[in-house]
């Protein structure tokens, strides 16, 4: 998935890695930057949380960021199916979070 998920106005790019983390398979994302893409992000912990009941069922994933005072909630991302094309009819979108 290409789009911008840190709301700063430069693209990143979210990949999908099956298989990895004891076969479970994890998203990695590539923060944008206008140097290109990179790794590293704030040196702080964030939380994804899935929310399969979300939105009649279609499911949702929470991530709240880490700043230096822990989990904050202002700046809050809520990612469904529809916002990565996925199909979205009780999908139960984030079943699979790990």
């Amino acid at each position: 998935m290409l789009g911008d998920v840190n709301g700063d106005g430069i693209d990143d790019v979210a990949i999908g890695a099956p298989g990895e983390n004891r076969s479970e398979g994890v998203v990695d994302v590539l923060r944008g930057s206008r140097s290109g893409l990179t790794g590293s992000g704030n040196g702080y912990a964030d939380l994804a949380s899935s929310a399969t009941g979300e939105d009649g069922g279609d499911g949702a994933v929470w991530v709240l960021r880490g700043r230096p005072a822990g989990l904050v909630t202002d700046a809050a991302l809520v990612i469904g199916p529809r916002a990565v094309g996925a199909p979205y009819v009780k999908a139960g979108f984030g079943f699979e979070l790990k």
